[in-house]
């Protein structure tokens, strides 16, 4: 089992493709050399697409299609990323160093990274309220 590093912060999503594609968005405002990364796994968790700084993968919209998807890619998108299953996970990292700067910027990448049915999809980018979620997480009680 791999596990996560200390040094990058984590999300998860995941999508049912069975009857609508998904916006995945990925970061455009990046500052240079910052590590991110949009890993998406299909339903037997195998690497599918890795989206990314050290893949070179352009900022932007994709479209994340099940295998029976039929249809074109929508004007303003980056592409079609296809998928064997018609379950996906995806998991974006943002690099974040041990300062506050690092923190900052870290979750200034995350913000732009996340995932929507197409049915919602409008003109321009979103931001996915990051800091809004993050400040009124509520966790369950540890261990007693």
């Amino acid at each position: 089992m791999v596990s996560p590093n200390n040094d990058t912060i984590y999300g998860v999503g995941f999508a049912d493709l069975t009857r609508n594609a998904v916006v995945v968005q990925a970061p455009t405002d990046v500052p240079a050399g910052h590590y991110w990364t949009v890993q998406i796994v299909d339903v037997l968790t195998d690497v599918v697409h890795q989206l990314g700084s050290a893949a070179g993968t352009p900022g932007g919209k994709f479209l994340l299609v099940g295998p029976t998807w039929e249809g074109n890619e929508p004007a303003g998108f980056v592409g079609v990323l296809r998928m064997p299953t018609n379950v996906a996970g995806v998991i974006p990292r943002s690099f974040s160093a041990h300062s506050d700067e690092s923190k900052l910027q870290a979750r200034v990448v995350l913000d732009q990274i996340g995932m929507y049915p197409l049915g919602e999809d409008r003109p321009g980018r979103r931001s996915f309220g990051y800091e809004a979620d993050a400040a009124t997480a509520v966790f369950p009680p540890g261990p007693g």
